[in-house]
C-alpha cells in the first residue's frame, strides 16, 4: 500500500498481542504485563479498583452527554461524513517503550526484536497508516492511547514564547500561568501562536487550557496552514474529575475536579516548510461574561519529554512510547495511571467512547499461524487463561459481557478473515471463532458495566482485541510485513464495525481507485483512473470522486479540489507549474484512501516530455524501514525538470501503461519497480512488450528495482530468464550486492551516495530520511557486450548497465531510495540527460524550476496564463511582440492564435485550398501549402524561408512577426496594435484569464473546449 494505494502481493503478515497465544485450544501461561492491573493487584496495593472504575463511568457518561446534545467537547474535530459520524472510537496499538516496573525503572521495549519485526513498532504503523485514516473518512473521531503520528518535530508556543503575540484585551491569572479575556459576541480580543516548520509535512495540533466553571463552552480556535484555514470550538468550560472523588460520589462542579489542565487534539494540519503559519484563539462567543484561556500550543509531538524515576528521558519520539507515558504527557488523571495495559481502556471509558478496538500480533511456540480475536472471560486460574468459544460456559456472553460486545467483535474477526483470504492469501489458516481472556486491555470496560448494569445510564462500550498474526511463525512474518496484507487487514477492521453500528447489510466506502492516468497537454491537466469493485462486501460501489491536488506531492489540500461522477477530469495547467493529483472514491458512507499520487507538468514547444510510470506494487514494513510517504512522484517531478525547466512530464501506474504508450509518444519513460518479489507480478508479459517495444523504437528507458533481476530470472515465475539481457544488455548475476552505497563513478562530484539503507532500530540519533526505505536485496548487473557499468556498488558490483545503444539504463536498487534528497534529483537527472544524449550536471545542487517565461515569439499563449503573447505583460513591451503571424489559410492550425482553426477562420472560409489536406500534394506535406514547397515547410509562407519558421515571429526569414513587414498587404506595418485581425483567446483560454485573474491554479471547472 502506497499512500493508500492497493498493492496487490503474495503472502505476508502482521499485528500483535499483549500476550503469548497457545495453539489452538491449547493452554499456555500468559506474560504478567498483559493481564495489566488486575483486581486482586488492586487489593494487594491497597487500591480502590471500582472507585476507579466510578470515577471513569461517571466522567465518560458526561462526555457522551455532550457529545449526544451535539454540544461543543473538549475532543470537537474536523471529521468527514460517512457511516460513522457521530462514533468516537478509540483504537489501542499494542505497546511501545516504557520504565518497565518499580523494580526496574530502565527504559525498555515491551517486546522484543522478532524476525526484524517489533510489536510496539508495527501494530502502531498499522492502526497509524491504515486503521485509523478508514476509520476517520467514514466518520468516525478516533481517540488514540499514543500519539498521533510519526513526526520528529515538536514545536510548543506558549504566552512566554517569541511567536506569541494579542491584540485586544487580556490579563494575567493569578492563580494559574496563563492569560485570558472576557467573551463577548465580536470577537475583538485574539491570542496568536505563531510558527514555522523545518519540513513540508501534516502536523499534530494540540492545544493546553486549564478547564473550569466560568470558561466558554465555545472557544474559538483557529489553525492557519498551508491551505487556508480551519476553525473549531473547544469546550473550555468542561468539567472533568481530577481526584478526591469515591465509589458513589455523584458529578459536580467542584474545584478540585473542574481544574484540570490537558492537551487537547484537535487534528492534523498541512504546514509548509519556511512559511508563517499560526493558532489563533478569539474571545468570540454566544455567552458574555465567561473567559477564554489562552496557554499553550503543540504543534508535531516530538521526542517524549517524560522522565523516568530516575530523571532519565527515554530518548524516543512520542509515537514510540507506551501509552502510560503518551498520556501522562497528555495530563490524564494521575489515578488512571496505573499500568500501561489498563490505562488504555480506562482513558476511553473516560472519554466516553462507543467501542474500544485494541490491535496486536502474536506469539507462541513459532508453529502457530492465524488471527485470534479475543473479549473478556475471566480466570481465577493464571495458567489457563485462554479460551477458544466453544468451551465458553453456557450463555456467557450474553450475561457476562456489555451488550453488543460479542457481534461486534465476530463482525470484525469475520470481515479480517475474509478480506485476508479474498485479497491475499486464500490458503491462510484462519479461524472466525472468538476467544476469551482475562486481559487488561479488555477487564475495566466489562467490568465498568457490571458494576454499573443496574444503574440507569450504563455505560456500555463493547472492547475487542485483535491478534491479526503471529510474529513468530515465519509464514505470517512474512504477511505482517507486507503493506498490502495490512490495508486489507484494516478494510476488514472498517467494515466490521460499520456493520456492527448499521447492520450486515451497510454501505461501506469504496476501495481506492487504480490505475490513474496523468498527462499534460493543451494547457490542461487530463486524469483518468479506474474504480475498483470490492468483491468482500458489494454494498460499497462509489457514487462519486474527489480530486486533490498539491504543488510539491507531499501537502495536499485538507478538501478537494474537484468533485465529480465520472472516472476522468480536466483541469487548467500553467506551463512552469508542476502539479500532483491523488483521487479518492465515495459515496454516502465514506471516502476511500488515496490513490497513488500522479504528476503532470507541460512541456514548452520543441522541448521533451517525459513519462514516469509508477510499478511499485509492493511495499515491505521492518523495523530498520523508515516511516516515509511512500509516494514517488514528487522524487521524479523535480528529477525530470531538473537540467531543463522547458521538460514536461506525465505519469501512469503500470497497469495502465501500455493503454497510455499506444495512444502518446514521449522522449523518455522513466519505470520503477521498487523492491519486487516473485510473488508480486511485476514486469508482466504484456509491460514487458511494452518495454521491448520502446527499445525497438529507439525510445529511452530507464527502468530501476531491487529483485527485478531475480524476479525475472527465476523460472517458476517469468517465461523469459534472459529479457533483461537480450532487450537492456543487462545480465543479471544476483539479488545479494552486500551494499547499500553506490559509487557515482562520474556522474556526480559526490563519491558515494547511500540508498535503501537498513538501519538497526536505534533512539533519536539514528533518525532515517522520510525518502528512503530499507533494501535488503539489491540486484547486481554485469554488461553483455558493447554495453557498459554504468554505476558500481561500493563493493564494486555492477549497480546500473547503460545498453549498448546508449539509450536504456538499468538499475539494481530503485533510484527513489537514494537517501539524500538534493543529490537524489542530481543523479536521477544525470541518468537522464545519459539517454538522452545530453551534458551532464556532475556539480549539480538541486533546486526546483517553477517557472517558464513567456516566449514572446507569436501570438500563442505560450506560458498557459490565459494571455495571449502581445497582452501578456512579460511580452507586451518587447519589440518581438509587436507583429502577429496572419492566417496563412493552409492548414487546421491556429496560425494566428485567434481561437479558430484554418477553416473556421473568418479570413479562410472562403480560401479553395484550406479544405485541401494530405501528405506530399497541395495543402499537405511536400508541395505547396504542404511542407517542402511555398506553403508549407521548407520554403516561402512555411518553415525554414521567410514566413516560415526560425526567424522573429514565425520562419526563418523575415515574414512572420517583423514589425517591418507588411505581413497582410494591407499597405502597412504590423504590431500588435495595428495587425488587420486582433486575436482573440479561445472561449478555454479566456475562461482560464478569468480564472487566472480571479485567485490563481485549478478554481476552473470547465472542460476544454474541443
Amino acid at each position: 500500500m502506497k499512500n493508500g494505494r492497493l498493492l496487490f502481493a503474495g503472502s505476508v503478515a502482521f499485528t500483535a498481542i499483549c500476550a503469548l497465544s497457545p495453539a489452538r485450544g491449547e493452554a499456555q501461561s500468559i506474560e504478567p504485563e498483559d493481564r495489566g492491573f488486575t483486581e486482586n493487584d488492586a487489593e494487594m496495593a491497597g487500591i480502590d479498583e471500582r472507585g476507579i472504575l466510578e470515577k471513569a463511568i461517571l466522567h465518560g457518561q458526561a462526555m457522551r452527554a455532550l457529545r449526544h446534545a451535539n454540544l461543543p467537547h473538549s475532543r470537537a474535530r474536523l471529521t468527514k461524513s460517512g457511516a460513522l459520524s457521530g462514533k468516537r472510537i478509540s483504537l489501542s496499538p499494542g505497546h511501545g517503550i516504557k520504565p518497565y516496573d518499580s523494580a526496574n525503572p530502565n527504559w525498555e521495549w515491551q517486546r522484543v526484536i522478532t524476525k526484524k519485526l517489533i510489536e510496539d513498532v508495527h501494530t502502531y504503523e498499522w492502526v497509524i497508516d491504515y486503521v485509523r485514516p478508514m476509520l476517520e473518512r467514514a466518520g468516525a473521531e478516533t481517540l488514540m492511547v499514543r500519539a498521533s503520528g510519526y513526526n520528529e518535530t515538536g514545536i510548543l508556543v506558549d504566552i512566554d514564547s517569541e511567536g506569541y503575540s494579542e491584540k485586544g484585551q487580556w490579563e494575567t491569572s493569578t492563580t494559574g500561568h496563563y492569560r485570558y479575556a472576557y467573551t463577548d459576541k465580536t470577537g475583538a480580543s485574539e491570542a496568536k501562536w505563531s510558527f514555522t516548520v523545518d519540513k513540508s509535512d501534516d502536523y499534530p495540533v494540540y492545544v493546553h487550557y486549564l478547564t473550569s466553571f466560568n470558561r466558554a463552552e465555545d472557544a474559538e480556535f483557529t489553525v492557519n496552514h498551508a491551505f487556508g484555514s480551519s476553525t473549531f470550538t473547544l469546550n473550555q468550560h468542561e468539567m472533568r474529575i481530577k481526584s478526591g472523588t469515591t465509589a458513589g460520589s455523584t458529578f459536580t462542579n467542584d474545584a478540585e475536579q473542574s481544574y484540570t489542565e490537558m492537551w487537547h487534539y484537535v487534528g492534523n494540519f498541512p504546514f509548509k516548510a519556511g512559511e508563517s503559519a499560526s493558532i489563533t484563539l478569539s474571545n468570540k462567543s454566544a455567552e458574555s461574561g465567561k473567559v477564554v484561556i489562552a496557554d499553550s500550543v503543540m504543534i508535531g509531538e516530538g521526542a517524549g519529554t517524560i522522565k523516568n524515576s530516575k530523571g532519565v528521558l527515554s530518548g524516543r519520539y512520542k509515537w514510540q512510547e507506551g501509552a502510560i507515558v503518551f498520556l501522562e504527557w497528555l495530563g490524564v488523571p494521575s489515578w488512571m495511571l496505573a499500568h500501561d495495559v489498563t490505562v488504555r481502556p480506562m482513558y476511553g471509558l473516560y472519554e466516553g467512547v462507543d467501542a474500544i478496538f485494541s490491535l496486536h500480533t502474536n506469539a507462541g511456540s513459532g508453529s502457530n499461524t492465524g488471527p485470534q480475536m479475543y473479549v473478556y472471560y475471566p480466570s481465577g486460574d493464571k495458567s489457563q487463561v485462554w479460551e477458544i468459544e466453544t468451551n465458553w460456559v453456557a450463555n456467557y456472553a450474553a450475561e457476562n459481557l456489555p451488550p453488543g460486545t460479542y457481534d461486534y467483535a465476530k463482525a470484525i474477526l469475520s470481515n479480517f478473515v475474509d478480506y485476508e483470504l479474498k485479497y491475499y492469501d486464500s490458503g491462510w489458516k484462519s479461524s472466525k471463532l472468538l476467544w476469551g481472556s482475562d486481559l487488561g486491555e479488555l477487564r475495566p470496560p466489562r467490568n465498568a458495566w457490571y458494576y454499573n448494569q443496574t444503574s440507569s445510564n450504563p455505560l456500555i462500550i463493547p472492547t475487542a482485541l485483535l491478534e491479526t498474526a503471529f510474529h513468530d511463525n515465519d509464514a505470517d512474518v512474512a504477511k505482517i510485513r507486507e503493506q498490502a496484507f495490512r490495508f486489507y487487514g484494516a478494510r476488514g477492521i472498517l467494515a466490521g464495525m460499520i456493520q456492527y453500528f448499521n447492520g450486515a447489510d451497510a454501505l461501506l466506502p469504496p476501495l481506492p481507485p487504480q490505475n490513474l492516468t496523468v498527462t499534460a497537454s493543451d494547457c490542461a491537466l487530463n486524469i483518468t483512473w479506474q474504480p475498483v469493485h470490492d468483491e468482500v462486501n458489494a454494498n460499497s460501489e462509489a457514487t462519486r470522486y474527489h480530486i486533490y491536488t498539491s504543488a510539491d506531492g507531499i501537502l495536499f489540500d485538507r478538501e478537494p479540489l474537484l468533485t465529480v461522477t465520472t472516472t476522468e477530469a480536466t483541469l487548467p495547467i500553467k506551463r512552469g507549474e508542476t502539479v500532483y493529483v491523488k483521487v479518492t472514491a465515495a459515496n454516502d458512507a465514506g471516502e476511500s484512501l488515496d490513490s497513488l499520487v500522479g504528476v503532470g507538468r507541460l512541456s514548452t514547444p520543441g522541448s521533451k516530455h517525459i513519462l514516469y510510470v509508477d510499478g511499485v506494487d509492493r511495499e515491505v514494513k521492518t523495523v530498520y524501514d523508515a516511516n516515509n510517504l511512500r509516494s514517488y512522484a514528487r522524487i521524479y517531478g523535480p528529477a525530470a525538470t531538473f537540467n531543463d525547466a522547458g521538460y514536461g512530464i506525465d505519469s501512469v501506474d503500470d497497469e495502465a501503461a501500455a493503454a497510455l504508450l499506444a495512444k502518446h509518444a514521449y522522449d523518455l519513460v522513466i519505470w520503477s519497480t521498487g523492491e519486487t518479489s516473485i510473488d508480486t507480478d511485476v514486469l508482466s508479459k504484456a509491460q514487458r512488450d511494452v518495454l521491448t517495444k520502446l527499445r525497438a523504437d529507439g525510445v529511452p528507458v530507464i527502468l530501476s528495482g531491487a529483485e527485478l533481476g531475480y524476479a525475472i530470472n527465476a523460472s517458476r515465475y517469468c517465461d523469459d530468464t534472459t529479457y533483461l539481457a537480450t532487450t537492456f544488455d543487462a545480465v543479471y548475476v544476483d539479488d545479494t550486492s552486500g551494499s547499500n552505497t553506490i559509487r557515482t563513478d562520474g556522474l556526480l562530484n559526490a563519491e558515494t551516495l547511500d540508498y535503501g539503507t537498513c538501519i538497526e532500530y536505534g533512539g533519536i540519533a539514528s533518525a532515517r530520511t522520510a525518502d528512503t526505505a530499507c533494501i535488503e536485496y539489491p540486484d547486481y548487473y554485469s554488461a553483455s557486450e558493447g554495453a557498459s557499468v554504468l554505476l558500481t556498488y561500493q563493493n564494486g558490483h555492477g549497480a546500473a548497465i547503460l545498453s549498448a545503444d546508449k539509450k536504456a539504463i538499468v538499475a539494481g536498487f530503485p533510484l527513489e531510495t537514494i537517501a539524500d534528497p538534493d543529490m537524489r534529483v542530481c543523479l536521477i537527472a544525470n541518468l537522464m540527460a545519459t539517454v538522452l544524449n545530453k551534458p551532464i550536471n556532475t556539480s549539480c545542487t538541486a533546486s526546483a524550476y517553477t517557472d517558464v517565461s513567456e516566449i514572446c515569439d507569436n501570438a500563442q499563449d505560450d506560458n498557459c496564463d490565459g494571455k495571449l503573447d502581445c497582452a501578456d505583460d512579460a511580452c507586451s513591451s518587447l519589440e518581438a511582440c509587436q507583429t502577429v503571424t496572419p492566417e496563412i489559410c493552409d492548414n487546421e492550425i491556429d496560425d494566428d492564435g485567434d481561437g479558430d482553426s484554418d477553416c473556421d477562420d473568418s479570413e479562410c472560409k472562403t480560401a479553395a485550398h484550406c479544405v485541401i489536406q494530405g501528405g506530399d500534394e497541395p495543402g499537405g506535406g511536400d508541395e505547396p501549402g504542404g511542407g517542402d514547397e511555398p506553403g508549407g515547410g521548407d520554403e516561402p509562407g512555411g518553415g525554414d524561408e521567410p514566413g516560415g519558421g526560425d526567424e522573429p515571429g514565425g520562419g526563418d526569414e523575415p515574414g512572420g512577426d517583423d514589425p517591418n513587414l507588411d505581413n497582410d498587404n494591407d499597405g502597412s506595418q504590423e504590431s500588435c496594435s495595428t495587425m488587420s485581425k486582433t486575436p482573440s483567446p479561445s472561449s478555454f483560454s479566456a475562461s482560464l484569464l478569468t480564472l487566472l485573474l480571479g485567485g490563481g491554479l485549478l478554481q476552473l471547472r470547465r472542460r476544454r473546449r474541443q
